[in-house]
């Protein structure tokens, strides 16, 4: 594939043409396909999630793109550029892409993707590419109740026991604070399309200030396999809840089910921490306990609101008013003294 020619147009000069770009749909593959002369403006090899750019799509993105034995040219200067809404996913099987070997991976910038298995450059790779000692795994969040969950961003900070265990309190409240530390993934039309690197600890919530959800899916894709490292997620939340119920594939997990040891997580095991300072949910997903191998699986979150006045049961009134005073200082003004 030739970007441009020694007889190119004009036009196509002013334009950011991109070789191959992927589809709105899982199990997309492309192999054996080289590419030559894409080296202006913003032309690149490989782009995502055709007609995404469209406000009528519908579709959230994170799709996972499978491919093998490419050639990128030394006159390709990108190899990504993503698009709408830039959350794509590619899965390297040989490593021709990335050059990190088999079973490598790429995705577009996010600060949460700084971790130890990936590095960045923003004008080769638009973003990440990462070693196959971890994946990239797209999860949709999408169904959000109420309403002022909708059409905000889904902010992600990476909080693995490494980075924040070391911290002071005063460091711990910087890191947590300083906007620059976090990935942030657009809603778009129904929810939120988010490629997370696996074996990771993340603190995520809606909105800037955290919003507080009472319903939330999410969907765990079917390529998320048994042997993939899990992603242990952590929400918080201002509001007391009562209860938070989570349902994964028509089954009821039961609180207090996270385990020590990692090997054991299964997706959907959780904890709720209901109390001042600590209001957080957290939870575990993995490819573990799907349905079937190859199938998508289903998480519904419904949060219940802590008793408000409308609990308390009402107080006896007093109906005369005493046509005295009663002092604190006098014993003798007091009931059972």
């Amino acid at each position: 594939m030739i970007g441009q020619s020694n007889n190119v147009e004009q036009v196509l000069l002013y334009s950011n043409p991109t070789g191959v770009i992927g589809p709105r749909t899982e199990n997309w593959q492309a192999h054996g396909i080289s590419f030559y002369n894409f080296n202006w403006n913003e032309a690149a090899a490989f782009g995502s999630c055709s007609h995404c750019w469209h406000p009528q799509t519908s579709d959230q993105g994170a799709r996972q793109y499978d491919v093998s034995n490419m050639y990128i040219d030394e006159s390709v200067t990108r190899t990504f550029k993503y698009g709408t809404p830039f959350n794509g996913i590619y899965h390297d099987l040989d490593g021709s892409v990335t050059g990190l070997g088999p079973d490598s991976w790429a995705t577009h910038f996010e600060a949460s993707h700084n971790v130890p298995e990936c590095q960045m450059d923003l004008i080769k790779w638009d973003g990440h590419v990462c070693n196959s000692s971890v994946q990239i795994k797209g999860i949709n969040f999408f169904n959000g109740a109420p309403n002022d969950v909708v059409g905000i961003g889904l902010k992600i900070l990476p909080y693995d026991d490494y980075l924040i265990d070391p911290m002071t309190e005063e460091e711990l409240e910087a890191y947590i604070d300083n906007e620059e530390n976090y990935g942030t993934i657009e809603w778009k039309t129904e929810g939120w399309g988010v490629p997370f690197v696996t074996g990771h600890k993340y603190k995520i919530h809606l909105g800037k200030l955290g919003n507080n959800f009472e319903n939330l899916d999410i969907m765990i894709p079917q390529h998320y396999s048994e042997d993939d490292l899990p992603l242990y997620l952590i929400h918080n939340f201002t509001e007391n809840r009562e209860n938070l119920f989570v349902t994964k594939d028509g089954e009821i997990k039961a609180n207090e089910t996270i385990p020590d040891d990692e090997s054991k997580y299964v997706g959907g095991q959780n904890v709720l921490y209901n109390w001042y300072p600590k209001n957080e949910f957290h939870m575990i997903i993995n490819g573990k306990g799907k349905p079937t191998p190859k199938s998508e699986s289903y998480i519904n979150l419904e949060a219940i609101a802590s008793c408000g006045p409308e609990c308390i049961e009402a107080l006896e009134e007093v109906t005369e008013k005493e046509d005295f005073f009663r002092y604190w200082s006098d014993g003798s003004n007091w009931p059972n003294n």
